[in-house]
């Protein structure tokens, strides 16, 4: 009995010295695993394939006007010194070196506000930001690990900001163009410009691919010289399928009546208050239907707003 039992003792003995034993060898064997140092940036195949930013580049603001002193001199900061001697730079420079002073950005300015004086009455704040202190690093190896150093940078008390050089990207469809001439004409009065300038210069066309507006949803009310609705077909094709209408007052021809009884006269398409003043060097003609008033501006301005858009015809508004 005793035999079998020690028998049974020493098997249960060598079963666990034997897992004991495997366990340790597993915990001895060289694992080939590479830990990541601290703050080391670690390759990211995404990234890789899409860059977010330019590789070896950094944007730079300084607190001062003395940045191009200081990039050429780096070692009177020392976290640029440090930063710098660790990554050599291959070019650095300002973003926009025609402005090396505030002056100079004031200066370009004025020159503008004395070309266009009348335009130049609508602004009401004519500071300039400081563009003389934006500079980019090219740094000589295009893996330099720009994003952790940006935050190094931001450690010195010359910096106010860094930053990658980050790629803008507009995840949309194909920009598809409206097939109205005068969206791809360019200088049909002289201007020099194209002729739908401000809708290019605002990217309508990428706007477009969000939104068309959404016709009866948004009705913007236009107060100037009124707008050209008789006796020009392609204004009324432009114009006539977006105008708002007063669907509670008698359609066009005018029946001379206050049908809505809202105190206005044959308000289908809007109200004519210039008429309606008794000082106005206009005819009363018992209607306040809102004609151009010869200056044209109105009608501008209603096509830049609401020309149909698409029918290979004339302009295209914004809505």
């Amino acid at each position: 009995m005793n035999v079998k039992r020690y028998t049974l003792l020493l098997l249960v003995f060598l079963v666990c010295y034997c897992i004991v034993s495997r366990a340790q060898e597993k915990i001895q064997a060289p694992l080939d695993i590479q830990v990541p140092l601290a703050n080391e940036p670690q390759p990211n195949s995404d990234a890789l394939d899409n860059p977010k930013f330019v590789a070896g580049e950094l944007i730079l603001k300084f607190k001062h006007d003395q940045g191009e002193e200081i990039l050429s001199n780096f070692a009177k900061d020392p976290i640029l010194k440090r930063i710098l001697q660790a990554h050599p730079l291959e070019y650095s420079g300002r973003i926009f070196p025609e402005f090396k002073t505030r002056d100079a950005l004031q200066n370009h300015v004025n020159e503008i506000k004395n070309k266009f004086p009348e335009r130049s009455k609508r602004i009401y704040d004519t500071s300039v930001p400081d563009l003389q202190r934006y500079f980019i690093l090219v740094f000589r190896d295009k893996k330099t690990p720009v994003e952790s150093l940006a935050r190094e940078f931001m450690a010195s008390e010359n910096i106010e900001f860094a930053e990658p050089d980050y790629i803008g990207t507009l995840d949309t469809l194909p920009v598809l163009l409206p097939n109205d001439p005068y969206f791809s004409s360019q200088n049909s009065w002289g201007q020099g410009l194209d002729d739908l300038w401000g809708l290019h210069i605002i990217n309508a066309p990428e706007a477009w691919q969000i939104e068309h507006g959404k016709s009866g949803k948004i009705t913007i009310a236009v107060i100037d010289g009124g707008f050209d609705w008789t006796g020009n077909l392609l204004l009324w094709e432009e114009l006539g399928p977006n105008v708002w209408t007063n669907t509670s007052e008698e359609p066009a021809p005018r029946n001379h009546r206050d049908d809505d009884r809202n105190g206005y006269v044959d308000d289908y398409f809007g109200v004519n208050l210039e008429q309606m003043n008794p000082n106005s060097p206009l005819p009363y003609d018992g209607g306040t239907v809102p004609y151009d008033n010869g200056s044209g501006h109105g009608t501008l301005i209603a096509g830049i707003i609401a020309a149909k858009g698409n029918n290979a015809k004339g302009i295209v508004g914004m809505m």
